[in-house]
């Protein structure tokens, strides 16, 4: 049949002849599915030795000293711990991400490699997209406990205590290398499936022009002829035809996503350039603070973290947490600033920013000094944000920034999916969805970005107030008061370390208080008067 205005027929039979192109043959190669396996299998060994087998660090407190104590923790033992002291908001949130993710996520992908065995994958990806996303955007959260453990070893380091990272900690970090590895693999199994969603979108769109040529056709045949100046589809064509898709109010979403990276860049420049203290940990004896160790942002992720551990793993950590986050900011304002039309916008740009987003952990940082202050709480021990300092909330500030960046800015609808209800919108649960302009549903930001500056306003309150159960310390205004509170102290001390009694331990008769330290008389005089013998002194 001869082509329309825009060519509408022959889109139509292209995009019927790519699905028919895609509709056959092998989906995904052996070679992927065997590395899936592999990895998966290394997965599991990994999460369950640095989990559970070995410990992730091993803190000494008071070396040397008769109040010396060593601490052995592991992922495990820490959430024991946790639960006994009832902190059940820490607990959660580190078992969470350590435990329960994982678990879910090894499920979920053996679950979906297995299918993959015997599916094509456009079947897999057309009923499991949800979870495929999932697994792809939940991965860079399990580097929680790796940044906690950064952060006991860096604080736990001072005059008063030494901290190492132990074996659990590296094959911790291995796991979740793997896992971010495997979810990729996985994830790019399914080019053809969005190839077929392509193809489909453009299907759908060649029915749609057709539609709208009718609606003109039928309205010129009543005398009612559009506009020279107006496009194919006009507001009126649209409001006659209330199945075609929405405008693409693509303006707002730019100016939140905008926004947001002001905000994150801002943040982060403070907390870059700042050398104040993002937290401060204090060991406590009887209530009094004895050492003190503070650290800024920039301190721990430039000098602190290459010290502490292996010089791949810290290149590893300060890429995720410094470096991609940029790169994945870069390229979603290239994605966003290309013109729809543009063949790169749907293809090269989008893949990048797929791709950079579980690699980037600026807000797995944050979320880890948030635990941090929560989790490093017992009678010996006080983690509390320094007073004065605005470095803390900085970085919590970028955090939830870039938390808003990584899951509420390429809000797109399916393409395949009805239009949706006023009001409605949709998350990047929906990324890789592929079309032109048309088939865009509007974006929402300000519910979500309203609702996370409420969250990062709870947090600073709640930061700012002190830990919930924190070890009860105290202050001193004054040299008086000061006096008075080491007073006890002392005297505890004193009681510790000096003997009961001193003087002729030997005189048995006299019985001296045990444990008695010495062997001669303490006073032998005589004169006529008489003598005075001091036995002991106790």
């Amino acid at each position: 049949s001869p082509q329309g205005n825009d060519g509408a027929p022959g889109t139509h039979a292209g995009a019927a002849a790519s699905l028919a192109r895609l509709g056959g043959g092998p989906d995904v190669s052996a070679a992927r599915l065997l590395f899936l396996v592999a990895a998966w299998t290394l997965c599991v060994v990994a999460w369950v030795l640095g989990a559970f087998a070995y410990p992730s660090l091993e803190v000494e407190v008071m070396r040397g000293t008769r109040f010396q104590r060593s601490v052995v923790r592991s992922l495990a033992s820490t959430l024991v711990g946790l639960s006994r002291r009832r902190k059940w908001c820490a607990f959660a949130a580190l078992g969470f991400f350590s435990i329960v993710v994982p678990v879910v996520k090894l499920v979920c992908t053996i679950f979906l490699v297995c299918k993959l065995f015997f599916v094509p994958a456009k079947t897999v990806r057309a009923s499991h997209d949800r979870l495929l996303w999932a697994l792809t955007s939940l991965a860079p959260y399990q580097l929680t406990d790796l940044l906690i453990g950064l952060f006991f070893v860096a604080f736990f380091n001072s005059d008063s205590s030494t901290a190492t990272l132990r074996e659990g900690f590296y094959w911790f970090f291995a796991y979740c290398i793997a896992s971010l590895v495997s979810s990729e693999v996985l994830a790019g199994a399914f080019p053809r499936a969005d190839a077929m969603a392509k193809a489909q979108v453009e299907l759908e769109l060649g029915d749609g022009v057709e539609r709208r040529a009718s609606i003109a056709s039928s309205r010129a045949s009543a005398g009612s002829a559009a506009p020279s100046n107006s496009p194919l589809i006009s507001k009126d064509t649209r409001a006659e035809d209330p199945q075609l898709p929405a405008d693409d109010p693509k303006g707002s979403s730019v100016a939140v996503v905008v926004l947001f990276a002001a905000i994150f860049l801002s943040f982060s420049a403070v907390c870059a350039r700042s050398d104040q203290a993002v937290l401060e940990v204090r060991a406590l004896w009887s209530g009094v603070s004895v050492d003190r160790t503070a650290h800024s942002t920039s301190g721990l992720i430039r000098k602190t973290l290459p010290v502490l551990t292996q010089p791949s793993v810290a290149a590893v950590l300060l890429a995720m947490v410094a470096g991609v986050p940029l790169l994945y900011l870069c390229a979603l304002f290239a994605a966003l600033a290309a013109p729809p039309q543009a063949a790169f916008k749907t293809g090269c740009l989008d893949v990048v920013v797929d791709f950079l987003r579980p690699w980037a952990a600026s807000d797995v940082l944050a979320l880890a000094a948030l635990l941090f202050l929560f989790t490093a709480q017992d009678e010996h021990t006080l983690t509390m944000v320094p007073s004065g300092t605005y470095a803390f909330y900085a970085l919590l500030g970028a955090g939830f920034s870039f938390f808003f960046l990584r899951w509420f800015v390429d809000v797109e609808r399916p393409a395949a999916s009805p239009p949706p209800s006023p009001g409605s919108c949709r998350t990047s649960l929906d990324t890789r969805m592929v079309g032109p302009p048309e088939v865009r549903a509007q974006r929402c930001g300000p519910p979500r970005a309203w609702a996370l500056l409420a969250a990062w306003l709870a947090m600073c309150l709640v930061a700012r107030g002190g830990v919930p159960n924190a070890a009860s310390h105290f202050s001193f205004p004054t040299l008086d008061s000061v006096c008075k509170q080491m007073l006890p102290v002392a005297d505890e001390a004193l009681r510790r370390a000096a003997p009961a009694s001193f003087g002729q331990c030997q005189n048995h008769a006299s019985q001296p208080p045990q444990p008695c330290s010495g062997s001669g008389l303490l006073v032998d005089t005589a004169s006529e008067d008489g003598y005075v013998q001091a036995v002991w002194m106790g």
